[in-house]
């Protein structure tokens, strides 16, 4: 991706401390102006941080795996967000 490569520079702490505050607060815009401009620029602002975060997040979580297991294919944790996902509705209600 272009942005990540643009940003690969910025140090992986720096970029998990500003895109988070980065993807939440625009949407503090949407309460003030509900207009479609408005609307726009909070989603292009999340888009972008989410670009940031992601890759830089995975890579940490990558780096705290055990050597012996890394690159082996997909986590098993990805495997199991589905699963979990559609029980939490099952639940007593």
């Amino acid at each position: 991706m272009r942005l990540t490569r643009w940003v690969s520079a910025i140090p992986a702490p720096v970029k998990l401390l500003v895109a988070p505050p980065l993807m939440g607060v625009p949407f503090l815009l949407v309460n003030a102006n509900g207009s479609v401009p408005a609307i726009a620029r909070v989603i292009a602002l999340f888009v972008t941080s989410e670009m940031l975060w992601a890759p830089t997040s995975q890579a940490v979580v990558a780096d705290l795996a055990p050597a012996d297991i890394r690159e082996r294919g997909p986590p098993s944790s990805a495997s199991m967000g589905h699963p979990v996902a559609t029980s939490a509705w099952w639940g007593p209600r």
